[in-house]
Parts: C-alpha cells; sequence; structure tokens
C-alpha cells in the first residue's frame, strides 16, 4: 500500500473529476429528464451494452495477470481495450453523421444537443483514459518480469480497474436511462 500511495491519491483526483462531472451531468438531466430519455434512444445500445462487457472482461484480465502472474492476460486486456477504442469510433462516426454529434449537431433541441454535449465530452475523456490504460498495460507488460519494478504492474492495474469503474457510471447515465421509455 506504501508504494503505491502516489497512484490512490492520482485516482482519487481523477474520481473527483469524473464525480463533478457526472453530478453536473445528473442536475442537466434531472432539468430535461423526459428529453434526455429521449435523446438516449439515438445512441446505439448494442455498442455501450457490448464495450460494457469488453471492459469489465479485460479487467477480469488484468486481474487474472495478477494472481496466476502471466503477462499474456495483459496482451488479452490490451487487445480488448483497442476493440473498445474501435467500438466507440464506429459510435462516433456514426453519430457525427446523423448530425448528433459534438461540433456537428444538426436539429437538436437545445436539450438534446446538451446530452449529446454531455455525452461527448464524459465518453471522450473516458476513451483517453481508456488510451492511456493501454499503454501504462503495455509498459507493465515489459516490466513485468523485471524484479526491481513491482509498481508499474500492479498501478497499471490500478488504473485499468479505475477506467472500467467510470464505464460502469457512464453506461447506465447515458445508455439505459431511456430504455423503459418510448420515442
Amino acid at each position: 500500500m506504501k508504494n503505491h500511495m502516489g497512484m490512490w491519491i492520482f485516482l482519487a483526483s481523477e474520481m473527483m473529476i469524473f464525480g463533478v462531472l457526472i453530478f453536473l451531468y445528473q442536475v442537466a438531466m434531472n432539468q430535461n429528464l423526459n428529453e434526455f430519455r429521449m435523446a438516449s434512444h439515438d445512441l446505439h445500445f448494442i455498442h455501450g451494452t457490448v464495450n460494457t462487457v469488453i471492459l469489465l472482461t479485460s479487467s477480469y484480465f488484468v486481474a487474472l495477470s495478477d494472481v496466476k502472474k502471466n503477462r499474456l492476460f495483459l496482451i488479452l486486456a490490451m487487445i480488448l481495450g483497442v476493440v473498445f477504442i474501435s467500438i466507440k469510433g464506429f459510435e462516433y462516426y456514426d453519430l457525427t453523421q446523423e448530425g448528433k454529434f459534438p461540433l456537428n449537431f444538426k436539429d437538436l433541441s437545445s436539450a438534446e444537443t446538451l446530452f449529446f454535449t454531455y455525452y461527448g465530452f464524459l465518453t471522450f475523456l473516458h476513451l483517453l483514459h481508456v488510451s492511456v490504460g493501454i499503454l501504462l498495460l503495455g509498459a507493465a507488460w515489459f516490466l513485468y518480469y523485471n524484479p526491481k519494478e513491482k509498481n508499474l504492474p500492479h498501478n497499471a492495474g490500478l488504473y485499468w480497474h479505475f477506467v472500467d469503474l467510470v464505464w460502469v457510471f457512464i453506461y447506465p447515465l447515458f445508455y439505459l436511462i431511456g430504455r423503459n421509455y418510448g420515442k
């Protein structure tokens, strides 16, 4: 724990950033609940669900790499991270074509614009964290058997689990809020 205190402090600061953004989104959602529910129907529910499974599976692989002391699981986690980014890229492309992605809004109400602005900002910020996580897992893979370097593999795993935890909050806020309401 002592060797990882800096990482825990860093993750706590990251949690505060995402926490504030999610809180602001919640306030906006409460003020525009029906419009946000309707706008969530325009997201690609299957993409979001598949990406949730992918990130949770990758987290499982990261944990396995620590338990089984096998860095092959880090490679599997990195591959799943790349798949996550690819699916998110397809989703961004589709939303851009439909005029529902930031900087390309077409014929949206102010509430829908607000919903897609939050969606774009939070998911893109998360996507940047996934990218950094893949780089950290790659560095951990290289240093895995170096007896002098025990902190980086563990800290990379903590970071990856943090990235997954953030997605567990983002997914229902954007993809599930309108599921029980018709469009």
